[in-house]
């Protein structure tokens, strides 16, 4: 079995934190439902209407925080990284967003030595009770931090 060093995961997990650009993948929508005029009010049938996003369940502070922010895509990584609980990303607005669950202070304060050295600053992350979001492009900063309560 192969192992990866640590700083590696590392580097590769909090990449989102670090940087500074867009992501350019362009967004995708789901088809939009077709609904046809019925012939007559007596014949009509049905219509296809789109279900509705499940709602993220309540016990997950990630995927609760993907859509306060307005996410999609949210994707619970099954990776580990260095004093998350766990992290995940998703898209807003065609640009990456990492969401982490670091449950203490003590991690929290050794998550950001860490990815200090990669230029990460607080500035760069937004913390809210136990949800740290790093979104790519930097200008969401405000609203992702307003969307969370913070």
């Amino acid at each position: 079995m192969t192992r990866i060093p640590l700083a590696l995961l590392a580097v590769l997990a909090l990449a989102g934190c670090s940087s500074g650009t867009t992501d350019e993948t362009p967004a995708t929508t789901a088809p939009a439902a077709v609904a046809e005029a019925p012939s007559s009010p007596s014949t009509a049938e049905p219509t296809e209407t789109a279900a509705p996003a499940p709602a993220a369940d309540p016990a997950d502070e990630l995927a609760v925080a993907a859509e306060q922010i307005g996410c999609t895509g949210w994707a619970q990584s099954a990776d580990a990284a260095p004093y998350v609980d766990r992290w995940g990303d998703c898209d807003l607005d065609g640009s990456r967003v990492q969401l982490y669950l670091i449950t203490s202070d003590a991690n929290y304060a050794a998550f950001m030595d860490l990815n200090s050295t990669w230029g990460v600053t607080e500035a760069a992350v937004i913390r809210v009770g136990d949800v740290v979001a790093c979104p790519n492009d930097q200008t969401q900063i405000p609203a992702v931090r307003v969307a969370l309560g913070g």
